[in-house]
């Protein structure tokens, strides 16, 4: 199983301005999402403006990005690692996974029914 996190920049949009604001970087991006050339002295005040708002207000405001939380939740066959797998219920309660990978043909058995 594969978990983590995934981030990219986040992009918020506040008083007409697309720009991008992290803790490492905070830039105006045109209305195609490149990077303008300059930050002039409107895009600061803005900035100056848009910190002070409370954060709940800035999330409002955010069109895209951050860190998101990945996890595959998709059953995986712990040799091959395909996603082919056949799930077969027990009388007891447990499971029989068996992998239909071809080269393969893992079997094992859960403690008990996964939800």
């Amino acid at each position: 199983m594969i978990s983590g996190f995934i981030c990219g920049p986040t992009i918020y949009e506040y008083k007409g301005w697309l720009f991008e604001y992290g803790p490492v970087m905070v830039w105006p991006l045109r209305k195609d999402w490149s990077l303008r050339l300059r930050a002039g002295r409107r895009f600061w005040e803005m900035i100056g403006e848009f910190e002070r708002l409370p954060d709940n207000n800035k999330s409002e405001c955010r069109v895209v990005g951050g860190c998101q939380s990945i996890m595959n939740t998709q059953l995986t066959c712990p040799r091959c690692g395909s996603h082919d797998i056949e799930k077969i219920t027990m009388k007891d309660g447990r499971v029989l996974y068996v992998c239909q990978c071809f080269t393969c043909s893992h079997k094992w058995i859960s403690k008990k029914e996964d939800k």
